[in-house]
C-alpha cells in the first residue's frame, strides 16, 4: 500500500511525499480498512476522553434604575452565584514497556460562590448617539474537560497529561466606555476603549517536573496569578436601503480590536494572556434585495499563546490567521430557497510554531470547501 502518491501541501517545499517519507496511497488504504482484513484491540488512552461532570448552580440578583434628568440613566445591580461541582474520569498508566498497566477510576469537585457587581452609565449626547460607561465583575468557568479529574502517566515516553478538578473561575473586573451613534436608515458606528483586570485566568501549561521519581513534560491546565488587558475598539455597519435603484440592497460592516494584554505565570517571565490575539479584524460586503441574500467576508485573528512553556522559548503560538468566505442565498418562493456556502476560500493552513515562527511546532492544511442546498420553511 506504499505507492507514488504524493503530498499536495507546500510542506518541506513540496518534496514530503517522494524524498523524506513515502505515503501510503489514501484510497487503497481505504479499500483496506473495508475489507475486514485488518484486526483491532481497544485503545485505552480513548477513555480518557469519556467522563461525568455534575455541575449545579444557584444564582440570586437584585437590580435597580435611576433616571437622572432627561439623558442620564443609571443601571446598577448585583448577582450571587453558588455551584457545585462533582467529577468521575479515569487514570491510565503505561509503563516503559509502552504496555497499558492500569485503568482505574479518579474523582474531583469543588464547591465556591462568587458576587458579581454591575454599574451601568448612559449618557444621551444626542437623538441619535449615546456615551456608555461600565463598571462590571464577571466570571468565566473553565472548560469541562480541563476541570475532569483524568490522567495519562505515560512512563514511556516520559510524559504526563492530566485534567484539574482543582482549577478556580477565572474572575475580572471590567471597564469599558463606548461611544454609539445609530446610522440612517439602518447602521451604527461605535468606538471605545476597555480595561480588563484579571485573577486566577486558566492557561495550559507545559513544563519538565519530577513525577512519581522521573524527570517527565508535564501537560496540564492551571490558574495563572493575574493579568490585565487593555485595548480599543471600533465598528461600522450600515445597509444602504435608501441609495437608489438595485444600489439600495448593498451593505458593509467593519470592526477592528487592539489589545495589549500582559499575564503574570508562577516561576517564569510575564508574558501574554493565553487565547488573546493582539490584533482583530472583520470586513464584510453585503447584498440583500430582490430575493438575494449574499455575503462575502474577511476575518483576521493574529497570533496568540497557545500553550505556556517552561521559559519564553518554549511557549507554543497559534499562528496569523486571515480567512475568505462566501454566502449565497436565493429566495425562490416564499417558502423554498438556495443556498451556496464557501468556507476557506483561500486554503488559509494552521499553524503552531514554538517561540519564534521560524520554528514551526505543527502545520495542517485545509482546501475550501462549500455546501449547496435547498432550503424549506414551513
Amino acid at each position: 500500500y506504499l505507492s507514488s502518491w504524493n503530498s499536495e501541501t507546500p510542506f518541506f517545499l513540496g518534496r514530503y511525499g517522494d524524498q523524506i517519507v513515502p505515503f501510503q496511497d489514501p484510497d487503497e488504504m481505504r479499500d483496506l480498512l473495508a475489507s475486514g482484513q485488518l484486526e483491532g484491540e481497544r485503545d485505552l488512552e480513548e477513555d480518557l476522553a469519556d467522563f461525568e461532570s455534575t455541575e449545579d448552580t444557584f444564582a440570586a440578583f437584585a437590580m435597580g434604575e435611576l433616571l437622572i434628568g432627561s439623558r442620564t440613566t443609571l443601571l446598577g445591580g448585583v448577582r450571587v452565584e453558588n455551584t457545585q461541582t462533582d467529577y468521575t474520569a479515569y487514570e491510565l498508566v503505561i509503563d516503559e514497556e509502552g504496555d497499558a498497566v492500569a485503568l482505574a477510576p479518579v474523582t474531583g469537585g469543588q464547591d465556591y460562590t462568587e458576587w458579581l457587581p454591575q454599574f451601568h452609565l448612559v449618557y444621551k449626547t444626542s437623538q441619535d448617539s449615546q456615551l456608555r460607561a461600565a463598571i462590571t465583575r464577571t466570571l468565566a468557568r473553565p472548560n469541562f474537560e480541563d476541570l475532569a479529574p483524568w490522567r495519562l502517566l505515560n512512563l514511556e515516553d516520559r510524559e504526563v497529561e492530566l485534567g484539574n478538578p482543582d482549577l478556580k473561575v477565572t474572575t475580572a473586573w471590567n471597564f469599558d466606555l463606548m461611544w454609539e451613534k445609530y446610522l440612517q436608515p439602518i447602521g451604527i458606528i461605535s468606538a471605545g476603549v476597555f480595561y480588563k483586570e484579571l485573577s486566577d485566568y486558566v492557561y495550559i501549561f507545559q513544563v519538565d517536573e519530577v513525577f512519581d521519581g522521573q524527570e517527565v513534560e508535564v501537560v496540564q491546565p492551571r490558574n495563572g496569578d493575574s493579568g490585565d488587558l487593555l485595548g480599543f475598539e471600533f465598528a461600522f455597519q450600515n445597509q444602504f436601503t435608501n441609495w437608489p435603484g438595485g444600489w439600495g440592497g448593498l451593505g458593509f460592516y467593519a470592526n477592528y480590536t487592539y489589545a495589549d494584554s500582559t499575564a503574570n505565570y508562577p516561576d517564569r517571565e510575564a508574558t501574554s494572556l493565553p487565547g488573546q490575539s493582539e490584533h482583530t479584524g472583520n470586513l464584510a460586503i453585503t447584498y440583500e434585495k430582490y430575493g438575494i441574500s449574499t455575503r462575502l467576508s474577511y476575518n483576521f485573528n493574529g497570533k496568540n499563546l497557545l500553550e505556556v512553556g517552561g521559559d519564553p522559548e518554549e511557549d507554543l503560538w497559534l499562528d496569523d490567521h486571515a480567512q475568505l468566505d462566501f454566502l449565497f442565498r436565493v429566495q425562490v418562493s416564499k417558502q423554498f430557497s438556495i443556498v451556496l456556502e464557501a468556507i476557506n476560500i483561500t486554503d488559509e493552513p494552521y499553524t503552531v510554531f514554538e517561540g519564534t515562527a521560524d520554528r514551526i511546532r505543527q502545520q495542517e492544511y485545509y482546501g475550501w470547501w462549500g455546501t449547496l442546498g435547498v432550503r424549506f420553511d414551513l
